[in-house]
Formats: C-alpha cells, sequence, structure tokens
C-alpha cells in the first residue's frame, strides 16, 4: 500500500496555503527527507472554488503516480477563504481510502517561530533618565495565521513567571492614544525585596501613588489593535510618566 504524506502550512500573511505532498513506501520518519529530496509544491487559490477539487485531482494522481511526485499550480492570490478551502482540501483526504487503495495521513502544521528586535524604553533602578535599550521580541505564529509577539526580558526585568505588565490607552490629557503603550515590571516589586527605581522617582518627582521598585520597560504597539509592537522613542515619555504617576489601582 503506497502512502500519502499531506502537510499545509498556512502563511502569517494568511494570503495563500501551501500544501507539501509526497507519496513513498518509506517509513513516515523519514518525511523531513522527503521535504527536501522529492517534494513538490502546489499552491491553491483560495478565491478559486474549485480549490478542493483540483487539490482532489493532485493527490490522486499523486496516489497513481510512480515516483510519488506531482505538481499543480494556481495563482491569481486573493487571501479570501483560506481557512474553508484548507477544510475542504483535508476533507477531501479521507476519499483516498476507498478511491485509490492508500493510506493518508496528515502532518499538523507546524507554526513557524521567528525572532524580531526593536527598541524599548527602560527605566533604570540606580539611573536619573530612562533609556533606549534594544530588546528581542519571539513571535509565533497562531492557528488562525496570525502572530503573537512576546518581548524577551529576563535579562532586564527577570524570568517571564515573575513578570506582569499593564497596557496603558490613555494619553495625559485623556486622549486615546493611537499607538498604546505597554508597560513591563516585576509581579511582586512592593514586597520582593526590589530597590526603588530612581528613574521612576525623579520623573515623577516622588509623588506617584506606588513606590515603583525594580527595572521598569515599556513598549509601544503599532497600534490599538494591540497585536504587534513598534520602534518607541522618547517623545512617548509624557504618557507612561503620567501613567506611573496618577495609577490607582495596585499594578
Amino acid at each position: 500500500m503506497r502512502l500519502v504524506f499531506v502537510k499545509v502550512v498556512k502563511y502569517a500573511s494568511g494570503q495563500t496555503t501551501k500544501c507539501i505532498i509526497s507519496s513513498s513506501h518509506i517509513p513516515f520518519s523519514g518525511f523531513e527527507f522527503l521535504l527536501e529530496k522529492k517534494v513538490k509544491q502546489c499552491l491553491l487559490d483560495p478565491s478559486n472554488t474549485g480549490a478542493g477539487a483540483d487539490a482532489f485531482a493532485l493527490l490522486g494522481a499523486l496516489a497513481a503516480s510512480d515516483n510519488g511526485i506531482v505538481q499543480r499550480s494556481i495563482s491569481k492570490l486573493t487571501g479570501q477563504g483560506t481557512d474553508q478551502s484548507a477544510e475542504h482540501f483535508l476533507n477531501r483526504i479521507h476519499l483516498l481510502k476507498s478511491l485509490f487503495k492508500v493510506s493518508a495521513r496528515i502532518l499538523q502544521p507546524k507554526l513557524a517561530i521567528s525572532n524580531d528586535n526593536l527598541p524599548a524604553m527602560m527605566f533604570p533602578v540606580d539611573g536619573e533618565r530612562p533609556k533606549l535599550v534594544p530588546i528581542t521580541l519571539r513571535g509565533h505564529e497562531l492557528s488562525n495565521g496570525s502572530v503573537e509577539w512576546t518581548p524577551r526580558l529576563q535579562n532586564i526585568v527577570g524570568h517571564e513567571s515573575e513578570v506582569s505588565s499593564m497596557i496603558i490607552t490613555k494619553g495625559v490629557g485623556g486622549e486615546t492614544l493611537r499607538f498604546p503603550l505597554h508597560i513591563f515590571f516585576r509581579t511582586h516589586f512592593l514586597t520582593d525585596g526590589s530597590r526603588t527605581n530612581a528613574s521612576v522617582y525623579g520623573l515623577t518627582h516622588g509623588q506617584a501613588n506606588y513606590q515603583w521598585k525594580g527595572p521598569v520597560v515599556a513598549l509601544k504597539f503599532t497600534g490599538t489593535r494591540q497585536s504587534a509592537y513598534t520602534n518607541i522613542s522618547m517623545s512617548d515619555l509624557p504618557p507612561l510618566v503620567y501613567f506611573m504617576t496618577y495609577l490607582n489601582s495596585r499594578p
């Protein structure tokens, strides 16, 4: 019995669904080798109502072919209906057993992990003024094709499990910020022995409702959806100082 391996990869942009397929007698563990040596790629147009049928025909030809390699490409990518096409594509696979007498095995989508770097504003414990420092963002691709970005702050604030954050959406005059700010600090800074943050103390003239302790880091969102970050600058300092001065609820 010929084995058909199917891998569905969804791009983060959500514009295309890439289907990588292969047919071989070798064990399932050899799939990565197949990817390098024999696999061709098929781009399914999500806007084409026949995308599922094309995938079906492609798999049928693959199952019946001698060398186990088939290629089919459809252009005109519009980015609409990607989820439906992918689901339709996977549902069609279940018909392979009865029609082509093959065993179909589906690989779970391999979620991409990537890194990016951008500046963050750090309020040092022993410094008088905040400064911009480079930090790394870890990006995790979600099942819906979007990417969730997580700042790596262990070397500045502490371990992820000990770090809390709050989102600032209002400016000094109460106006809504076009680019909300994300502030990170130690979860138990009031009781964990952290030293008073001299930078925050100086900027708030000692009038903050809370005695901020330990390092504090701020990032800037790309927009109100708060789904990604962009470069922060010293011009973003006023709403941060206002927030740390007049915050009423315990951080």
